[in-house]
């Protein structure tokens, strides 16, 4: 029996957060007599939530956030058409409209225009693991510079390194940035970023070199979204933020481990046309892969591309050499 007499049973799945810092758990909610009772998988209960009490946190049109009362920490998404009805029709026979919290709930206008629109057109809670794929551009941005705010005392710069610096920014179409003691060649950040390792950029002989590798990185990232699939990986309320909070993206960005990139053990098409495209000679980014210990991928990348004539470098040698010293200190 259930507490309308219309149904004799209710169930659906739904996904349980213990707190907004949890992650998802996929469960059975039953509408009772006095509660609604939510179960494991496996049919182990896990919490009686008293009818009377529920609150409606908020609501888009994929689903409704429900919570078992005013104080409560952990939270519910229902997305079943017939159960969010049910406990509707319940809360307003009882004591009319369901309550509100308050966050994340504005003008109705507002919210279909703002937070609702941009959730239900991208299936937010549903299709979680492209989320970060609608993620608004000054988002990423505001990620990106949280981020590399979070790690000032890693950073190296210097005025007379700014010259590098910029014209493999323009090559790349990215903001670059040098790390002193990173772990790995390269690390990804939200909005194309490239954090490089200082001994990356002892190891290359010259800008175009840098370039070309870096070139690699970004084309190898364009298809795995290394740095969106470490976004996703979110609490879903901090992922969710990111849609409905203005200037949302400084306290989430530190709680995302930011990929290490790698050129792979071999190289796409797309690669090669976009070492060409940029002008990048070959030789040196072989060079550089042979430094690295990738010498399969080196010879790989010389066997594959066409012959062609150097390039003139990015940047004069003392500017390189600037660079090559900007960690020194």
């Amino acid at each position: 029996m259930t507490a309308l007499s219309r149904y004799e049973k209710l169930e659906c799945t739904a996904q349980y957060f213990a707190s907004r810092d949890s992650a998802a758990e996929d469960v059975i909610a039953a509408l009772g007599t006095t509660t609604l009772v939510l179960s494991r998988s496996d049919g182990i209960p896990l919490a009686h939530w008293d009818l009377g009490s529920l609150v409606e946190l908020d609501s888009t049109e994929s689903g409704v956030w429900i919570a078992p009362d005013d104080t409560a920490a952990e939270f519910l998404f229902v997305t079943e058409p017939t159960m969010i009805e049910a406990i509707s029709t319940l809360q307003t026979a009882s004591k009319g409209p369901a309550k509100s919290r308050g966050f994340g709930k504005v003008n109705g206008v507002l919210l279909m225009a703002c937070a609702g629109a941009t959730l239900a057109a991208v299936g937010f809670f549903t299709l979680r693991d492209r989320a970060s794929d609608f993620l608004p551009a000054p988002v990423l941005a505001k990620m990106q510079d949280s981020w590399i705010q979070s790690n000032d005392a890693l950073l190296c710069t210097t005025p007379e390194s700014q010259t590098t610096v910029h014209a493999l920014e323009k090559k790349l179409n990215a903001r670059i940035v040098v790390l002193e003691t990173a772990k790995t060649p390269v690390t990804g950040l939200p909005a194309g970023g490239l954090a490089i390792s200082n001994d990356l950029v002892k190891r290359a002989d010259s800008a175009v070199a840098m370039a070309g590798y870096l070139t690699l990185v970004q084309d190898r990232e364009a298809k795995l979204k290394s740095v969106n699939t470490a976004i996703n990986q979110l609490p879903p309320w901090d992922l969710a933020q990111l849609f409905i909070t203005p200037n949302a993206g400084a306290a989430q960005a530190e709680k995302v481990t930011m990929p290490a990139l790698g050129t792979a053990s071999t190289l796409h098409p797309s690669a090669l046309n976009l070492l060409q495209k940029r002008n990048l000679t070959v030789q040196p980014v072989a060079e550089l892969l042979q430094s690295l210990g990738q010498i399969n991928l080196a010879q790989f990348l010389l066997d594959a591309s066409p012959e062609n004539e150097a390039s003139a470098d990015l940047v004069s040698d003392g500017a390189w050499l600037a660079f090559q010293n900007v960690c020194d200190r």
